[in-house]
């Protein structure tokens, strides 16, 4: 089943939307197109509630970044509940020894981008 949810991605100024944090593989997301989780990778990181997403998007400063964006999409949910990351050596490890996940993250095996969603008038909600 399908649900609804939020994706924070960089986009690139050819118009791509790219993994906001490239701690593993870089991921490109196409709109109206479903991203599906690679083979030996972790889910992807989405918001379930929009307040969740803008109040990540403001802690992480973000809203100063001109190419951060707030996209609005539909994700199939994943069974699995952690990413994974790679770090400097190579390993794959989890979110579990590396701290917490924001508020409100789901964890999604298919994402397709439906819109972006105008944030310059969303008052900070932290």
């Amino acid at each position: 089943m399908l649900k609804k949810g939020y994706k924070i991605c960089k986009k690139t100024y050819s118009g791509k939307y790219l993994s906001a944090f490239n701690l593993g593989r870089e991921t490109e997301y196409v709109k109206k197109k479903y991203t599906k989780r690679q083979q030996n990778c972790g889910p992807f990181a989405v918001f379930g509630v929009f307040g969740d997403a803008i109040a990540f998007f403001d802690k992480a400063y973000y809203r100063n970044d001109t190419n951060a964006v707030i996209l609005k999409c539909k994700y199939k949910e994943s069974k699995t509940e952690r990413l994974y990351f790679v770090d400097v050596m190579g390993y794959r490890i989890d979110n579990k020894g590396i701290g917490k996940i924001p508020s409100g993250t789901r964890f999604a095996d298919e994402v397709k981008i439906l819109k972006e969603v105008e944030i310059k008038n969303v008052k900070k909600r932290i």
